[in-house]
């Protein structure tokens, strides 16, 4: 044990003054003359011994409250340890004091039905008093008292050196600087408030300490700061990142430098570690800090086992996790945003879904609880203020040419509710908005979603059938003659050629071709066709028609791109019908994900199919979609040839008796729309990232591609960097693109307009203010192993609890208290009776 101030202890001495005033002034006897002098003398030996018992339990008292009070400002401390009392040892402690009450009052209500004399009544109390308290105190030091003495002992055997106050630390302050850590309350992020207790930190580390100032906003190498000024410096800069590495990650590092530095002034030689070296003396106390606001989003829990494992074999360190988030944080964040389309023809338009969601994360402590939607809820009328608003206004801003965001429209939505806008007219290579919500809240990097919609020229296809009533549904699926008459522009550019114009078609004008049950094809054809697709451009075959010559459709040439090997022309039989139906299930390939937006496949999943080609797909082909019928036969398959994709419908898509997917109504018009764009690589899913994703951009169709190019890349920031794209890449690879906003591609040429876009949003993880709880910490970091602190009352307090020890002041004045109140007690009780007794003593005096 040791104390803060051992020069009180000489006030111990003290503790004779009242045994002093005790010999002074205790009673002395009274002589008094009665008859029966045998009962007298009986009766003052039993009252001599009741009353030395009562001096010498209130003596007592009264020496241990001065002892208290002495210690008490001693304020003694103790090394760490489990100095409370565990299950099992308060449980006996219980029970031999209730045993210990329950033979007291059983014996004095015996003694009382026995009618004894009340002053043998009162020396058998007496004496039962003391034997009782001296058995009740054997039996706590035998079973409660010696068990508690060996395992604190046992947790003390290896006792580390007292440490000095001034020791020099050497410490790594951790920030989590995760989006979350953006999160206002009282004017104040989480990140400013944790920069103001690391600063207040710093400056009381003692004169020669080396502290290192990390963040999960890069992976770059930690230093120790040349001087605690130079920190103070750094912890300014500190700010948050879209792209932030996991906590246990730079805790590692962090671990990892202190380990480094612990080596080096040591002179451990490397593989030293874990024998002797770990108890050599250090000059330093060696510490990591962790600010966060303990979001679950900024840790990898699944890795937690081997981080806590890491802290275990280092004795030697110290860590300390300090909580600047609130105990129930309050977000209102888009719940999502849907585009009906990513890339759209030039004149369309768009139609963008979403809704808003109000959610409230934990309820006590560290945030126990998730995230829940509440159907009428809003942004807060002040930041961090858990309210119930009505309704949020919502606006939509597209940026004209000058970058400048240009309202749209707004729609007021409450949270729980979806909102749909519409976009018409589209034009420009690319087009750039966002929605936002007009009412911020504590959390405003979620306020507001971005989009960009990749614009294109209308996809050029070239239909190709014996008979033109074979593609005129497709066709007209595709380019209605009614929307041309009316003098808009259609979705796509169709051309119908028989087989004699398809051999003399020039195929790099389009797209997309689609063959319709043509009989065979010209080797030369064929060719220009494999060129064509290993090019980037997209075929559709459909088998139609019993004229087919699969021979040649199975010769070599064909093969090298087609899906699969024709085998026969059959017809569905094995039911009262005749005909089965496509097995349609969702799927997120991008022909079939749109239906789910749409509300299922509709009528398509109803229409007859009556006859079939059948097929053996090609090892290196996917199919999509089969039939219902037993076999589940292939319906739709697709095959990718270098940068190029074909595909393949095993029925018809007319009305010669094949089957009915034509009048699929709505359904067959969403499915020619959605494979005709797939197949000329204008589906969703290649201009809109979140932070952190791989970003690769598609090259624009129209930009030559024999030779390398060179690009310039906008930053959100205006900064632009420089890309080069090898010679026939049809994409170009973004690296480190986690900056939130809008991106422009130029070519280098022409620097003026832009070619292409992205957008990267802040991902879906920054939104959960889900927090760790007690559990989730031990599993991180290992039980008993980290302290966690919430002010820098609570952290200077752990921090001497591991360097100094445990404080025994509070209990020492608690235990003060109790004896204190047991002397007043004892000392009233003992004078009143002591008093009542003279009283009764003193009439009967003159009469005898």
């Amino acid at each position: 044990m040791s104390f803060l101030n051992p020069g009180l202890l000489g006030l111990l001495a003290l503790g004779l003054i009242p045994i002093g005033v005790h010999l002074l002034m205790r009673p002395k006897p009274r002589k008094l003359i009665f008859p029966a002098l045998r009962l007298v003398s009986l009766r003052r030996q039993n009252n001599v011994r009741r009353l030395r018992l009562r001096h010498i339990w209130l003596l007592l008292l009264r020496v241990g409250v001065l002892a208290l009070i002495v210690l008490a400002l001693a304020r003694p401390s103790l090394p760490p340890a489990g100095y409370a009392l565990t299950r099992g040892e308060l449980l006996r402690l219980l029970a031999i004091a209730g045993v210990g009450l329950a033979v007291y009052f059983a014996l004095q209500s015996f003694w009382r039905r026995k009618q004894l004399p009340a002053h043998e009544l009162r020396t058998r109390r007496t004496m039962l008093r003391g034997g009782t308290g001296l058995v009740v105190a054997l039996l706590l030091l035998l079973l409660v008292g010696l068990p508690w003495q060996r395992r604190v002992a046992a947790e003390l055997a290896n006792p580390e050196d007292r440490i000095p106050d001034d020791l020099p630390v050497a410490a790594v302050l951790l920030f989590d600087t995760s989006l979350s850590m953006e999160y206002l309350h009282e004017s104040k992020t989480r990140l400013e408030v944790a920069r103001s207790f690391a600063g207040e930190q710093v400056e009381a580390f003692p004169s020669g300490s080396r502290v290192a100032i990390a963040a999960t906003s890069t992976r770059d190498e930690m230093n120790f700061q040349s001087d605690l000024t130079g920190a103070s410096r750094q912890l300014e800069l500190l700010g948050t990142s879209s792209c932030p590495v996991p906590l246990n990650d730079r805790f590692r590092q962090a671990v990892q430098l202190l380990e480094n530095h612990r080596d080096r002034t040591l002179n451990i030689s490397p593989g030293s570690a874990g024998t002797e070296a770990d108890q050599l003396p250090d000059r330093f106390i060696r510490e990591v800090y962790i600010y966060t606001d303990l979001s679950r989003s900024a840790w990898q829990l699944s890795v937690a086992r081997s981080l806590a494992a890491e802290i275990e074999e280092r004795a030697w360190l110290n860590v300390y996790v300090i909580d600047v988030g609130l105990p129930e944080p309050v977000n209102i964040s888009f719940d999502s945003l849907r585009l009906s389309r990513e890339v759209v023809t030039e004149g369309s338009e768009l139609v963008i879904r979403g809704g808003l969601l109000h959610s409230t994360f934990g309820s006590s402590g560290t945030g126990e609880g998730t995230a829940s939607p509440v159907a009428n809820a809003g942004p807060a009328t002040e930041p961090g203020a858990a309210r119930q608003p009505g309704t949020v206004t919502v606006e939509l801003l597209l940026q004209d040419q000058s970058g400048t965001p240009v309202k749209q429209g707004e729609q007021q939505v409450r949270p729980g509710e979806e909102f749909q806008f519409l976009i018409p007219d589209i034009s420009g290579a690319v087009v750039q908005g966002e929605l936002r919500a007009a009412t911020r809240d504590a959390f405003r990097g979620d306020d507001m979603r971005q989009f960009t919609i990749g614009v294109a020229r209308p996809p050029r296809v070239l239909l190709a059938a014996e008979q033109a009533r074979e593609a005129n549904f497709w066709r007209q699926a595709l380019a209605p003659e009614e929307l041309i008459r009316l003098g808009r522009k259609p979705a796509f550019e169709c051309r119908l050629a028989g087989p004699g114009q398809l051999e003399q078609a020039d195929l790099s004008r389009y797209d997309v071709v689609c063959l319709f049950s043509l009989r065979r094809l010209s080797t030369d054809l064929w060719e220009r066709l494999a060129d064509f697709v290993r090019q980037g451009g997209g075929l559709f075959v459909v088998l139609g028609h019993e004229r087919i010559d699969f021979e040649a459709w199975n010769a070599e040439l064909p093969q090298s791109i087609l899906p699969a090997r024709l085998l026969a022309p059959l017809q569905f039989r094995g039911d009262e019908f005749g005909f089965q139906f496509l097995d349609l299930q969702p799927s997120p390939h991008p022909v079939l994900a749109p239906y789910d937006q749409l509300g299922g496949f509709g009528d398509l999943i109803t229409a007859d199919i009556r006859r079939y080609w059948r097929v053996e797909p090609d090892p290196a082909a996917s199919v999509l979609v089969r039939y219902t019928d037993r076999l589940t036969e292939p319906a739709l398959i697709e095959r990718r040839i270098d940068a190029g994709r074909v595909m393949l419908l095993t029925t018809a898509v007319d009305d010669l008796g094949w089957g009915d997917l034509p009048y699929a109504r709505w359904s067959f018009v969403a499915l020619t729309h959605q494979l005709t764009r797939y197949l000329a690589r204008q589906t969703a899913g290649e201009y809109n990232f979140e932070a952190g994703e791989d970003v690769v951009l598609r090259l624009p169709g129209d930009q030559d591609r024999s030779q390398a190019g060179n690009w310039l890349l906008r930053w959100p920031t205006l900064i632009q960097s420089e890309l080069t794209s090898p010679a026939g890449a049809a994409s170009l690879p973004v690296p480190e693109a986690c900056e939130r906003g809008h991106y422009l591609l130029f070519a280098a040429q022409e620097p003026a307009t832009p070619v292409a876009g992205f957008t990267v949003n802040l991902p879906v993880a920054e939104s959960d203010f889900t927090r760790l709880l007690p559990a989730d910490l031990d599993a991180l970091l290992g039980a008993e192993q980290y302290s966690l602190a919430r002010n820098p009352a609570d952290l200077e307090r752990m921090r001497r609890l591991n360097q100094v020890g445990q404080e025994m002041y509070g209990a020492v004045l608690i235990l003060l208290i109790v004896v204190f109140c047991a002397e007043q007690f004892v000392a009233n009780h003992f004078y009143e009776a002591e008093g009542g007794r003279r009283a009764e003593v003193l009439p009967s005096a003159p009469a005898a």
